[in-house]
Formats: structure tokens, sequence, C-alpha cells
């Protein structure tokens, strides 16, 4: 368990660990799952970037960002979240850098993703947020009103 990734000494930690076969839980802050790729890379010198690349793409399970998100009733929260799995087509873009294009073209399937807007429109339909709350959120407004019109049909 690695509490935090702020620098590339725990980047380097996790990755190698990882590499040998531990489970590593880590948390980072980032924005979004695919957003958490590019944050560990950046992390390193350009020299190293290519490697670090290769290491993450063959070595990471799953990463999840999470919000936690108003209760249309009462004052708690929910929690909404995305999920990236690394499957044959995350390899490659990951290996190839091109882990910010990930978000657009992994948007509608869900196999390997579960977009942040997908579980916004989730929470809206099964009534435990409202709909204002999940366009707050929503990565993609326009992605997530497509989501609630299909789910509102």
């Amino acid at each position: 368990m690695i509490g935090e990734i702020r620098d590339s000494q725990s980047a380097a930690i996790a990755l190698h660990a990882a590499g040998t076969g531990h489970l590593v839980l880590s948390t980072l802050h980032s924005s979004s799952a695919t957003s958490a790729i590019d944050s560990i890379i950046d992390l390193f010198p350009p020299s190293q970037q290519h490697q670090i690349r290769v290491m993450l793409a063959e070595d990471f399970a799953l990463i999840m960002n999470q919000r936690l998100v108003q209760l249309k009733i009462g004052p708690g929260r929910v929690l909404a979240y995305e999920s990236l799995i690394n499957s044959y087509r995350v390899k490659n873009a990951i290996r190839d850098g091109k882990a910010n294009q990930l978000r657009s073209s992994l948007q509608h399937s869900i196999d390997d993703f579960i977009s942040l807007d997908h579980s916004l429109a989730r929470l809206c339909a099964e009534g435990k947020t409202t709909y204002d709350t999940g366009l707050k959120y929503a990565d993609s407004p326009s992605f997530f009103n497509d989501l609630m019109r299909k789910v509102n049909r």
C-alpha cells in the first residue's frame, strides 16, 4: 500500500512492485481515470517516460476515479465513479503515448471503461441524485444528456 503517489520515487516503487507481481494499492490526485495515467508518466523526466509508459501499460490492473455527489434527498452523499480496466486497447494506447485519447475513444464502450457520466446517469435514473447534480459533475455535459435521454425512454 502506497498512501499517495506524489513524486517519481513513490511512482517508481509502485511500478516496480507491480512489475514483480505484487498487488499495489495507492491514491493519486487526478480529475479522471485517464488523466491519472498522464499524471504518473509526467512525474518522470522525458528521457524515462517511454519506459514508464511501457511499465504502466503492462502492470496496472484498474484505475478508479471517484466523486462524492449530493444525495437527492437528505444531507448525505453518494459515490459516482469511473473505472478503467487495463484491456488490450488500453495497453496499446498507453504504450503509444495516446492515453489522452482514451477518454473519447472509450466513452461509448463500457467493456473496459465506465465513464463518470455513465455512473452519474445511473445515479439519476435510480433517484439517488438529481439531474442538476449529475450535470454539474459530468465530464461531458452533452454525453451525459445523451445518456439521460436513453435512460428516460
